[in-house]
């Protein structure tokens, strides 16, 4: 059963280093959302994890906010990478060819 709520937490937030969960759906009605709550802390950020083993679905929308957060990371030039993505998630990410922009990794057993 899927979460229809997204949720999103910034685990950390040191310097130079942010980490941020993403779970639920990050879909069209929560596009803004996510880019309004991740795109402020991005400033002085060299590094950017995203983890998403709770990430259950996302649409076109989603997937664009998670280009977006890569164009920003890329001006600033900070490293943009996504963990534990699930499978279908992950073929998601490889049609929008983020796998060639960024690093991105499976979801562990």
């Amino acid at each position: 059963m899927y979460d229809l709520m997204l949720e999103l937490e910034i685990v950390r937030n040191e310097e130079k280093h942010l980490e941020i969960e993403v779970g639920g759906q990050l879909l069209y009605s929560e596009a803004e959302k996510f880019k309004d709550t991740i795109l402020p802390y991005l400033k002085e950020q060299s590094k950017v994890t995203i983890d998403c083993k709770r990430l259950d679905f996302i649409d076109s929308a989603g997937m664009g906010s998670f280009v977006r957060l890569w164009k920003e990371c890329k001006i600033i030039g900070a490293d943009l990478e996504f963990q534990n993505v699930v499978d279908h998630v992950q073929n998601l990410l490889k049609i929008a060819r983020l796998h060639q922009l960024t690093s991105i990794s499976s979801q562990t057993s």
